[in-house]
């Protein structure tokens, strides 16, 4: 489980130096680059005080430098905003983000895609109150914060306004392993592939969703709504396409305060469909419960491998497919059943999902196991995705990329 650290350090720094909307330095990059010093003032509130700039040190701030999230040195953080990594804003601020298009809306969150400077991020906001306060909406920050990996999407900073909770995050997907599954035939035809071929292709999925996996693991951090519709997919703009995979939503993770004694007890958030029996029960839970759900969704990752679809397998079980854990002998039944051409002898993924959806949390692998048989691949250890400038996709080039903008000086000097 090594990647190259460089490859953070890379990503941090294309960030800074994209051109942007709000202030490119002489140096070339897009924040803050002098050095900064605390000053108080008549109010009692701290400021780090930078060239041209103020960053106020407010309660916000204060409670996320408490938990560990702001470092000390204002250097290592991603400056999105001008005003560090972690931001509050007044009611009535302007936020420095635009072209915002809606993702999705739900009635715990809000979903869009916005613009900072020339870098498309994901934005999430939520509503803060009684009955989830800001501390445990943070608390998905401080695992994003943790977890710098190439399947895991990446935390851009957070910001507090007018008692909602915003979260950055990158990149913006193409897609979500869900839908991805009910359009292979549409997206096989989009990208001028067989619909043969890219089921092919997503036997790669299960090296890279092993490796997050592990990674969350390591990390001491159960992600414990693991299921397809929280797998992001981005297309890459080669032909034939590439598509890389991020874990995202960990708003109802929990952190392993003991490595060894990883259980939780009582009522938590989940998804019925892909829950392991232990969460549905109220039992308690630990990194197994992971293992089942992932089990899940490689099960129907396996199906549409060998030709199968989502829904038939939905249809094949009892419930009409509300949930895995309810129907355990028909699910292994439809995996036994499953055409092994494609898999050109690669049986131990059928025998490997069914120890993951094994209704005994000892009997399922561990992440790692999971990776002697899904190895990680080179996309798998290059940390976390760097940040690229958006441009948009042109319909009459065949969807392919517009060729780079040229670099800041040249714009400037046009």
């Amino acid at each position: 489980m090594v990647y190259d650290n460089n490859s953070h350090t890379e990503a941090r720094e294309s960030f800074y130096t994209a051109p942007t909307s709000f202030g490119a330095s002489k140096r070339g990059r897009s924040f803050f680059t002098a050095p900064s010093y605390l000053t108080k003032d008549s109010k009692g509130e701290y400021h780090t005080v930078r060239r041209g700039q103020t960053t106020v040190d407010t309660q916000y701030r204060a409670e996320l430098r408490s938990i560990g999230l702001i470092a000390g040195d204002a250097a290592q953080e991603l400056n999105w905003s001008g005003r560090g990594m972690h931001v509050e804003f007044a009611k009535d601020e302007e936020i420095p983000l635009r072209n915002i298009t809606p993702i999705a809306e739900t009635w715990k969150a809000r979903v869009e895609a916005v613009t900072c400077g020339r870098i498309r991020v994901c934005r999430k906001t939520q509503r803060v109150h009684k009955r989830f306060t800001a501390a445990e909406a943070l608390e998905e920050v401080r695992h994003l914060q943790v977890l710098q990996h190439s399947h895991i999407i990446k935390l851009i900073g957070s910001y507090y306004q007018d008692k909602s909770l915003s979260i950055l995050t990158y990149p913006v997907a193409d897609s979500d392993l869900s839908q991805f599954m009910k359009d292979l035939a549409q997206t096989a035809n989009e990208f001028s592939t067989t619909e043969a071929s890219l089921r092919l292709l997503m036997g790669n999925f299960f090296s890279c969703l092993s490796s997050a996996t592990a990674f969350v693991h390591l990390s001491r951090i159960k992600h414990m709504d693991i299921k397809p519709a929280n797998i992001l997919i981005s297309v890459g703009p080669s032909r034939p396409p590439t598509f890389h995979l991020f874990l995202t939503d960990f708003g109802i993770s929990r952190a392993i305060q003991d490595q060894d004694e990883s259980q939780t007890d009582g009522r938590t958030g989940r998804t019925e469909m892909y829950c392991s029996p232990e969460v549905s029960a109220e039992e308690p839970r630990g990194r197994a419960s992971d293992i089942f759900s992932l089990g899940c969704v490689f099960t129907e990752i396996l199906s549409c491998i060998c030709g199968r679809t989502v829904q038939e397998f939905r249809d094949f079980r009892t419930d009409e497919g509300k949930s895995f854990h309810r129907n355990l002998s028909l699910v292994l039944q439809w995996i036994e059943e499953l055409p092994l051409e494609p898999l050109e002898g690669r049986s131990e993924w059928e025998s490997t999902m069914m120890k993951m959806l094994e209704k005994d949390p000892s009997a399922r692998p561990t992440a790692f196991e999971l990776i002697e048989i899904f190895p990680e691949r080179g996309c798998c250890k290059k940390g976390p995705a760097p940040l690229e400038p958006s441009l948009p996709r042109l319909p009459d080039h065949g969807g392919m990329l517009i060729p780079p903008l040229p670099p800041v000086p040249a714009l400037i000097a046009s």
